[in-house]
């Protein structure tokens, strides 16, 4: 049954006039008859009698009045719940990121984004990063704050590059090799290391260099808390392998950060999907973080090991 002819109906029921209720509908007279003769032939009743000057309700059409008026009003609000849903998904701009936001300076580009756009909901959820660029390919999130490597580039996502990072030794402080400047992975032959696990796309990295270096690292610890690797490595149960920025040694007594030889590098990024319509917040989003950033993604093959 279309909702229409009901409000046709409706308005006939009040105005009793045909020509009246054409121009309160903003249609012809004509038309007005040709929708009450289909809700007719659709109900398989006469709903008006016309048989006087002033047509009035059947004992049918009052049978089905406050049915009609339920559909009609139950429709209005529907639209109404949807249109104030719609708005409220068009202000608002879900973004997941790997849990060291602190660390790097997300946290203060959100809180200016927030100063800019008032009017934005942010909702923000932290993630590994082995689900993040699945969160976003169902929806799930408008944007995610990621960590990438060469072999991470994808076609079907766009990003805005933030900074670098690199690997770091995190050492007891009297260790023997603490006075270092620098660390080599070979160095740190029989050691027990304390890494990163597989779902924040670090364990990979780091297996790999040692691998490159000639050994088999022994690993004491596999986690995602980079508080408690710290924790560990103060304890003097083994070093560990970590993005340097990510390393605090001043919230940690008893640790020493040393930049590790060889290294391999990381770009913080954010990151969303290419040819997909995106919403009126994210827009704004991407156009603030690029306009406060004013970099592009750097060319790979071009990398001295600064950032730029």
């Amino acid at each position: 049954m279309e909702t229409r002819r009901l409000e046709f109906f409706l308005d006939l029921v009040e105005t009793k006039n045909y020509s009246e209720t054409a121009e309160r509908m903003y249609t012809t007279q004509g038309n007005v008859s040709k929708q009450i003769r289909a809700l007719e032939k659709e109900l398989d009743t006469q709903l008006f009698d016309r048989s006087h000057r002033r047509i009035r309700l059947t004992a049918a059409g009052e049978q089905i009045l406050p049915y009609a008026r339920t559909i009609v009003e139950n429709e209005k609000q529907m639209e109404k719940g949807l249109l104030a849903f719609l708005n409220r998904e068009k202000s608002m701009l879900k973004i997941y990121a790997i849990p060291v936001m602190s660390q790097y300076r997300v946290t203060e580009l959100l809180a200016g984004f927030k100063k800019e756009y008032p009017g934005i909901l942010v909702q923000l959820a932290e993630a590994e990063k082995k689900s993040l660029c699945g969160s976003l390919d169902e929806g799930s999130c408008d944007v995610i704050y990621t960590r990438n490597f060469e072999e991470d580039k994808e076609d079907e996502y766009e990003n805005i590059f933030l900074e670098y990072d690199s690997f770091a030794v995190v050492l007891p402080k009297d260790h023997p090799l603490s006075g270092k400047a620098r660390i080599s992975l070979e160095e740190l032959k029989g050691e027990s290391f304390l890494l990163l696990d597989e779902q924040t796309g670090l364990l990979q990295k780091v297996l790999e260099m040692c691998r490159s270096a000639g050994f088999e690292p022994e690993i004491a610890y596999k986690g995602n808390r980079i508080e408690t690797i710290l924790g560990m490595a103060a304890s003097k149960m083994g070093v560990a392998v970590l993005m340097e920025k990510t390393v605090s040694e001043e919230r940690i007594p008893g640790i020493r950060k040393i930049p590790l030889e060889n290294t391999v590098q990381s770009m913080l990024v954010f990151e969303r999907k290419k040819k997909k319509r995106h919403t009126r917040a994210l827009e704004a989003f991407w156009n603030y973080v690029s306009g406060c950033n004013a970099r592009t993604i750097p060319d790979w093959n071009n990398m001295d090991g600064k950032e730029n």
